[in-house]
């Protein structure tokens, strides 16, 4: 598929910022407050009847074809996405899933083959992102909101589409792979947009940060600063190369940060998600001027400024001058 490729009608702002429509009109206060009259109603429904382990979506995936690749960075594609066809996805474990918060809910899913004569069998797991828009963040009406706060499910839905269907290539490597955007009825009655995920093994960057103690103005003891720094120094270039990779592609990630960034069981393999904020098509100065790849060694070795050091020699010594650390200006 072609970057602009997307099955919902689409406009573009400075050719490189995609919109899509609210499917209400927010500037007549009115529509506003009946669209969240009705998303009321759905989450109260959404409360009794929320989203649990077991619940099974039936959903068709489209068959895809196993590029032809010598490069064993690249993760394999399991058996159902080749094969495609009716399958059953049953929820297994949230990932995601606090209401309050106002984010999308992302669930692990078990792969089960549609009428297959062994229906407990499965063929992999998944991840499922639902933009349930009754437990988002609610719209208000265009002048109580002149920021443009207001984060359209459609509009993260289909953004995340736009920019799977440009990274195809790195897809499987830098991305996970993507199994199409579908729309599902939830338990509450709600049509609701998913998108389909590879899911990977493996936690967030903020999380191996979370397992040593806040460092920014009191020192680790040297064992655990070492250890630490041994990680973020095998992270750091697979980190560094993928920006690179999903800038070369046009691509700006607008909502960089450590809960956004994959590692996988081996530290080397570092895996980016979470794209609903991004410029697709972007000319090669917008790309630079966002600096993704400063903001991506901020989230890597902002933890404390000996450990920003500490990588900052290391990187000069053994990489390449273009996986070098940012400077916090350009020169």
């Amino acid at each position: 598929m072609m970057a602009n490729t997307v099955s919902e009608r689409l406009e573009w702002y400075r050719g490189y910022v995609p919109l899509f429509p609210y499917e209400f009109n927010p500037s007549d206060p009115k529509k506003v407050e009946q669209h969240c009259r009705q998303l009321a109603h759905f989450r109260q429904l959404a409360f009794k009847n929320p989203l649990h382990p077991g619940l099974a979506f039936d959903i068709t995936i489209a068959p895809r074809h196993e590029a032809v690749r010598t490069d064993s960075k690249f993760r394999l594609l399991p058996q159902f996405a080749l094969q495609g066809g009716d399958f059953q996805f049953v929820l297994k474990n949230a990932i995601q899933c606090e209401p309050e918060l106002g984010l999308s809910q992302i669930w692990v899913a078990e792969v089960r083959k549609k009428g297959s004569p062994e229906p407990e069998s499965s063929w992999g797991q998944v991840v499922l992102k639902l933009f349930q828009a009754s437990l988002l963040r609610f719209p208000q009406p265009t002048w109580q909101d002149p920021f443009s706060e207001y984060s359209c499910p459609r509009q993260l839905a289909c953004v995340e589409e736009l920019v799977y269907n440009s990274l195809q290539d790195i897809q499987g490597w830098i991305v996970p792979y993507f199994y199409g955007k579908h729309r599902l009825t939830l338990p509450n009655g709600e049509s609701t947009r998913v998108n389909v995920l590879e899911y990977i093994d493996g936690m967030t960057l903020a999380q191996l940060h979370d397992m040593y103690p806040t460092h920014m103005t009191t020192p680790l003891k040297p064992k655990l600063h070492h250890e630490l720094l041994e990680k973020l120094k095998e992270l750091y270039f697979p980190a560094m190369q993928g920006i690179f990779e999903i800038g070369a592609r046009h691509i700006v990630l607008c909502d960089l940060n450590p809960e956004n960034i994959m590692i996988g069981p081996s530290l080397n393999q570092v895996v980016f998600i979470d794209f609903g904020h991004a410029f697709i098509n972007t000319p090669k100065e917008v790309v630079d001027s966002y600096r993704n790849s400063l903001k991506l060694a901020t989230c890597v070795i902002g933890c404390c400024r000996r450990h920003r050091a500490d990588v900052t020699k290391w990187a000069k010594r053994c990489l390449s001058a273009d996986l070098q650390v940012p400077t916090s200006s350009p020169l």
